[in-house]
């Protein structure tokens, strides 16, 4: 009887050990962040590109030539947010067609994106429409820059401030001569959700030109150009290099 009672404790000490461990291996799991390889092949980065009537064209162009796996979708101000988690990057174009707002659950659905480690990129007239015409409202508070009260448009230098994947084979410094470039003037959002907001790229005129931020497992990257904005010729091979580059980095 009592080798009976002592076999029924030793299952019952081996149950409650199993059952303990792999409680808190359950636990140490759920509580660790997910670590993913970089993708080394372009055509594994998958990108959605929102259209603002002329910028996109030529983004596919660019980007499809280096092998990525790009989406030009809807008019920006027509996307609701959904079936994004499966992108690597958002390019939200915003200079040709450019005023208008998009819906609260489409940027809300985006913030979430971002949150969850996606990579959204903005560009002019983004900022601007956040303080002009009061749109984007719940974009601004993740982005990198912030409107600083005037917008132009002619020859503009950029300079390096930092290394990094997006900098990258860029020259400390280099000019965009078309006389339609057009940008803001933006500084640091210093009120972002975003986190360790660095500028890459200033401008002589346009202040933080190419600046980014982190949103939890994500990136904000903000560009201060207005894409084809009145059938400008941007596309200097520099240009193309930092689309390239940002490209690239979404897939690390």
């Amino acid at each position: 009887m009592n080798g009976i009672k002592q076999n029924v404790k030793r299952l019952l000490f081996t149950f409650v050990m199993l059952t303990t461990l792999i409680y808190f291996s359950a636990c140490s799991e759920d509580n660790s962040p997910t670590v993913q390889n970089p993708i080394t092949n372009n055509s594994d980065i998958k990108i959605l590109v929102l259209k603002d009537g002329g910028t996109e064209d030529t983004v596919y162009s660019v980007l499809s030539k280096e092998g990525f796996d790009v989406t030009v979708g809807d008019f920006f101000y027509n996307f609701d947010g959904k079936f994004i988690s499966g992108y690597n990057l958002i390019i939200f174009l915003n200079g040709v067609d450019y005023n208008h707002d998009i819906s609260d659950s489409a940027q809300s659905r985006i913030r979430n994106y971002v949150r969850d480690g996606g990579i959204l990129l903005t560009t002019e007239w983004m900022t601007f429409s956040i303080e002009y015409s009061n749109h984007f409202q719940l974009l601004k508070d993740i982005l990198p820059v912030t409107y600083d009260g005037d917008n132009s448009n002619g020859t503009e230098t950029y300079r390096k401030l930092v290394d990094n994947p997006i900098t990258e084979g860029l020259p400390s410094s280099f000019s965009v001569s078309d006389t339609n470039w057009s940008y803001s003037y933006t500084t640091l959002y210093t009120n972002s959700l975003s986190a360790n907001l660095t500028v890459l790229f200033s401008g002589d005129y346009s202040g933080a030109a190419l600046a980014m931020g982190e949103l939890n497992q994500g990136k904000t990257i903000h560009w201060n150009m207005a894409g084809e904005y009145e059938d400008n010729t941007i596309w200097t091979p520099e240009v193309k290099k930092i689309l390239i580059n940002i490209a690239r980095y979404s897939g690390m």
